[in-house]
């Protein structure tokens, strides 16, 4: 799994950045890897920017508390068209490293 970190949604670098990474989607996949694009920035904020630079993979909003990202028990999505972002996310790696 890439997780890529970003300070926001819309601003230039940032922008480029998740555009650069949509467009190596398909090298990303011939490794076996997923891309999760993560920033403090809300899941409505995602949604519009994932829908405008029509990005391809999910955008985890780490809102509150910023940059606290941290386990939890369960996750919920919201989804603008064929936008999805990811509110909450437990990841788990193999033999728990």
């Amino acid at each position: 799994m890439v997780r890529a970190f970003y300070p926001a949604d819309w601003s230039p670098v940032c922008g480029d950045q998740m555009a650069l990474y949509n467009e190596l989607l398909s090298e990303f996949r011939r490794f076996h890897a997923t891309v999760i694009g993560i920033s403090v920035d809300g899941a409505w904020c995602h949604a519009a920017f994932a829908l405008d630079r029509k990005l391809h993979f999910p955008l985890l909003a780490d809102f509150e508390p910023k940059g606290g990202l941290r386990a939890c028990t369960a996750f919920t999505s919201c989804s603008m068209g064929s936008a999805v972002v990811i509110l909450c996310l437990v990841t788990f790696a193999p033999g728990g490293r």
